[in-house]
């Protein structure tokens, strides 16, 4: 005599390849699929396989079944703190605003100031609650990673073997973090946020660009002058969807 037994799981331990995991975590009982038809002298065990199974989530919260350790959770945007943080940093003679020469030592967010619907007076300056607004689009966009490329050219040839990295703005503090590239023969490359492998990090960054082959001035890395910003909108500044580095 046979019965017909409902539960939720993949395999019998008879017929299948689950019956090594559940052996092992509630003793000979097995694991079964919805449906079985098993001997009715194995009810019993079919009993005790199923409390196993309804107990091994309790039991992987609490001894961390995970599969590795826990991720991070990404600091999240505070576009109010930011903005003041930024025009401490930034605003020197204390008007307020900060002027195309103050941005020269903040160049990701001076590369912002000239992308649509950001210098919302059209004064070629930047305003506490101009750049806030910046910000807090980014969080409206509710984008976090895109793809982004950059390519290097010198003395108008294109720069293989450059190496790029995108240093996020001091005042934008730990919500993104670096990124590095480096480019290909065409002087070429996929820009890749640290713990990515080709993903960046929305957000307004200097860019410090060495290489190897030929020595570049201190304006492009340790002095640099150049800033990117990488967001989820469109921005007619780059060529070919990608950043565009023309070092002279």
């Amino acid at each position: 005599m046979f019965h017909k037994h409902m539960v939720f799981w993949q395999e019998s331990p008879r017929f299948g390849m689950e019956y090594s995991i559940d052996q092992a975590l509630c003793g000979k009982s097995g694991s079964f699929v919805a449906g079985l038809r098993v001997p009715a002298g194995e009810s019993s065990v079919l009993r005790s396989s199923f409390l196993c199974y309804l107990l091994l989530p309790l039991l992987c919260v609490a001894l961390g079944c995970g599969g590795g350790p826990k991720r991070k959770a990404a600091p999240s945007w505070e576009p109010d703190s930011m903005a003041d943080a930024a025009m401490e940093q930034g605003d020197k003679d204390g008007d307020g605003e900060l002027s195309s020469d103050e941005l020269d030592a903040l160049p990701g967010l001076k590369y912002s100031l000239k992308q649509p619907d950001v210098d919302l007076n059209g004064d070629k300056k930047f305003s506490r609650d101009e750049i806030a607004a910046r910000l807090q689009a980014y969080v409206d966009s509710k984008v976090s990673y895109v793809q982004f490329g950059a390519m290097v050219t010198y003395k108008g040839r294109d720069l293989p073997g450059a190496q790029i990295l995108f240093v996020p703005e001091p005042f934008l503090g730990e919500v993104i973090p670096p990124a590095k590239g480096t480019t290909d023969p065409g002087g070429r490359t996929m820009m890749a946020s640290e713990g990515q492998s080709d993903r960046i990090r929305i957000g307004m960054y200097k860019v410090e660009i060495t290489s190897d082959r030929v020595k570049l001035p201190a304006k492009y890395n340790t002095k640099t002058t150049l800033g990117i910003e990488v967001s989820p909108f469109t921005d007619p500044e780059l060529q070919g969807g990608m950043g565009a580095f023309k070092l002279r």
